[in-house]
C-alpha cells in the first residue's frame, strides 16, 4: 500500500519521467515502449482509485485495498515470453500493471528529480526521495513474488543503481552490492548467450532490448572494477553476447515480418546504421566496445598471469585510439573523463616533475618531454579541472581539492622548495574501513565541504594530497582514486557522496 499511495502524484511522475526519457541517452528499454505502458496505466482504475481528489470513504479505501491485491496476484503470475510474443502483448502483460513496472516508472521520476528537471526542483526533494524509497520496496516485493526474474525487474535494478550512484557516489559499497545483484541475475537469465536470444525462443525486439541490457551492465561491470579495485563478475571469455544493433527505438520495437525484413538493410555486417546520426542503440555499443577494453586491462593489472610486454600494451593502446578517433566523445561526458583520466596522468606529470627537481642526478625526464610545456600544459588543465564541474555538483570539491593538490607540487618545483617530514606524513591516502559507510540520509544530499570524520583522510586534507611523498618508480597511482573517492564516502551527518 505504501507503494501504491505514490500514485496519488500520478500527474507529476509521469511527467517527470517522460522528460528524463526525452533527455537519455542511452535508456534501458526503448522509450516508445515504456511511454505505452505509462499511457496504459495513467487510463487504468488503478491510478483512478489513488487520485488525491478521492474521497476517503470506506468504499475507497476498499477500492484500493482490492486494487493492491490484484497487483500483487499479477506480479507473482510468470512472465512467459514467447517467439510470437508482439510489442503490444508485452506492453499489455506489464501495464496489468506489475509490481515491478511501477517501480520502475518510480525510478524514472526519482532520476529526473535528482537531475533538476521539474521547476522548483527543491519543492519536490522529498518526493524524490519518497519516489527513490519505494522502488527500492517494489524491487523486493518482485523478487519475492515471482518465481522467476522478468525483464522489467532488470530494468528496474537498473534504474535503482543509477539513482544510487547519484545519491551516494560511484565509489559507495552499496553501489558495487547491487551491481553484484543484477550482473547475477543477467547471468541468471542467460543474457550472456547468443542462444538465448535466439528467433526460435523470444522476438526480435525482445533480443534486441536484452542485447542493450546486458551491454549496459556488462561495461558498468568493468568500470567498476576498476574504480573499486576488484574482480569484474562478468568476463567475456564466458559470454557470446552481440552487441545491440545500430537501430532506433522505433525500429527496435518492428515485430511485423515486413518491418524486420526491411531492418537488414538499415546496418552492416557489423551492426552499425548506415545512417548518420547518433541513437540509444549507438551509445550502447560504444560503450560495450569500452568493456571489453577495459576487461583487458584488467587482466593485466589484476591477472596472476606473466607480465604483459610491451608490445602487447602497446597493441592494445592503439586498439583503444583507433576507436577513440572515430567517436567524438570528448565533448559528452567532459567532467567524468578529466576526473576518471586527465586527473591521474596529470598526477603522474607532476610527480615525475618533482622527482627531476628534487634529485636531477637520479631522475631525467625523457628528451622528447620539454619541462617548460609539461608545466604550462598542467597549469592549463588545472584551470580548466577548478571549473568543469560547477559548485553544487557532486564532484566540485573533488576537482577543486585535487587541483589545488597538484599546484601545490607545482609550486614546489617552481620555488625548488621541499615538503617537510610532517607535510610529507599526511600525503598517502588511508585505505577504505568498508565498515564505516555511513548510511544516506538523503536522497538529494547537499554538498559541504567541512564536519568531515570518520577516521579516515578526508576532502580538506587533500589540500595537502600533493604526491610527493610517492617513490614514482614504483607508484600505484591505480590506486590513488579509487582510495580517495571511497574514504570520502566515510562522512557524518547528511553528507555524503
Amino acid at each position: 500500500m505504501e507503494v501504491l499511495a505514490q500514485l496519488a502524484n500520478w500527474q507529476l511522475i509521469e511527467q517527470t519521467a517522460r522528460i528524463y526519457l526525452s533527455n537519455s541517452s542511452v535508456p534501458i528499454a526503448p522509450v516508445p515502449l515504456t511511454l505505452q505502458i505509462m499511457s496504459s496505466i495513467r487510463n487504468s482504475k488503478l491510478v483512478a482509485a489513488y487520485r488525491r481528489n478521492v474521497r476517503r470513504t470506506d468504499e475507497g479505501r476498499a477500492s484500493q485495498l482490492h486494487h493492491a491485491q490484484e497487483i500483487l496476484r499479477s506480479s507473482a503470475r510468470e512472465a512467459v515470453i514467447t517467439s510470437t510474443t508482439t510489442v503490444s502483448e508485452l506492453c499489455a502483460m506489464y501495464s496489468v500493471p506489475r509490481i515491478e513496472m511501477i517501480g520502475h516508472i518510480f525510478a524514472l521520476a526519482a532520476r529526473g528529480i535528482c537531475y533538476r528537471l521539474v521547476r522548483d526542483e527543491h519543492k519536490y526533494e522529498a518526493l524524490g526521495q519518497d519516489l527513490f524509497r519505494c522502488s527500492k520496496l517494489a524491487q523486493r516485493l518482485a523478487y519475492d513474488l515471482t518465481p522467476r526474474p522478468t525483464d522489467a525487474m532488470i530494468w528496474l535494478a537498473h534504474e535503482n543503481l543509477q539513482t544510487l550512484t547519484l545519491i551516494e557516489g560511484d565509489a559507495s559499497l552499496g553501489v558495487w552490492r547491487r551491481l553484484g545483484d543484477i550482473a547475477n541475475e543477467v547471468l541468471a537469465l542467460g543474457f550472456h548467450r547468443e542462444a538465448t536470444h535466439a528467433a526460435s525462443s523470444t522476438p526480435f525486439f525482445l533480443a534486441e532490448i536484452r542485447r542493450r541490457v546486458f551491454s549496459s551492465v556488462y561495461q558498468y561491470d568493468k568500470a567498476y572494477a576498476i574504480l573499486f579495485d576488484r574482480p569484474p563478475r562478468i568476463a567475456s571469455r564466458y559470454a557470446d553476447c552481440k552487441a545491440p544493433l545500430d537501430l532506433s527505438d522505433e525500429q527496435v520495437l518492428a515485430d511485423t515480418p515486413e518491418a524486420l525484413e526491411l531492418i537488414k538493410t538499415y546496418v552492416t555486417e557489423e551492426g552499425w546504421n548506415v545512417r548518420e546520426g547518433f541513437r540509444s542503440t549507438t551509445w550502447a555499443r560504444i560503450r560495450y566496445s569500452l568493456g571489453a577494453f577495459r576487461e583487458e586491462l584488467i587482466e593485466h593489472y589484476l591477472g596472476s598471469g606473466p607480465a604483459p610486454t610491451d608490445e602487447v600494451l602497446e597493441e592494445l593502446s592503439i586498439r583503444c585510439c583507433a576507436i577513440r578517433d572515430k567517436d567524438d566523445c570528448l565533448s559528452r561526458d567532459l567532467p567524468a573523463i578529466m576526473y576518471n583520466y586527465g586527473l591521474p596522468c596529470a598526477a603522474t606529470v607532476a610527480q615525475a616533475l618533482h622527482e627531476t627537481s628534487k634529485t636531477p642526478s637520479l631522475h631525467q625526464l625523457p628528451g622528447e618531454l620539454d619541462r617548460a610545456s609539461l608545466i604550462r600544459n598542467l597549469s592549463v588543465f588545472l584551470s580548466d579541472l577548478e571549473s568543469v564541474c560547477g559548485p553544487g555538483s557532486l564532484n566540485h570539491e573533488y576537482c577543486t581539492q585535487a587541483a589545488k593538490a597538484i599546484s601545490a607540487t607545482l609550486d614546489s618545483v617552481l620555488n625548488g622548495t621541499v615538503a617537510s617530514d610532517d607535510f610529507a606524513a599526511a600525503l598517502t591516502p588511508a585505505t577504505p574501513d568498508v565498515g564505516s559507510y555511513a548510511t544516506p540520509t538523503s536522497a538529494l544530499p547537499a554538498l559541504a565541504n567541512d564536519k568531515l570524520s570518520g577516521g579516515v583522510t578526508g576532502l580538506n586534507d587533500l589540500a595537502t594530497f600533493d604526491f610527493t611523498n610517492f617513490d614514482f618508480l614504483s607508484a600505484d597511482l591505480t590506486n590513488w582514486n579509487p582510495d580517495m573517492d571511497m574514504s570520502w564516502t566515510s562522512t557524518n551527518g547528511d553528507w555524503s557522496l
